[in-house]
């Protein structure tokens, strides 16, 4: 007879989990692989989405239309 086990914590890989679960360093670490499996057109639109919700915030001033004259 066979136990069913728990199924293992660990990276997409299925290598063990880190040996700190939620840690700064897990999630950093996470976050640079996740970055280096998105393509340029993912990270481009990325960026696009960011600066937008900060538009949209008032987090960031948009930039001023070319041509435009800057504050005195």
């Amino acid at each position: 007879m066979t136990r069913n086990r728990e199924p293992q914590r660990g990276s997409h890989t299925g290598g063990p989990g880190p040996a700190s679960w939620g840690g700064w360093a897990d999630a950093e670490r996470l976050r640079r692989e996740a970055f280096l499996l998105r393509t340029p057109a993912q990270r481009l639109q990325w960026l696009q989405d960011a600066l937008e919700l900060a538009y949209a915030a008032g987090a960031l001033e948009p930039p001023l239309a070319s041509g435009s004259p800057g504050p005195s």
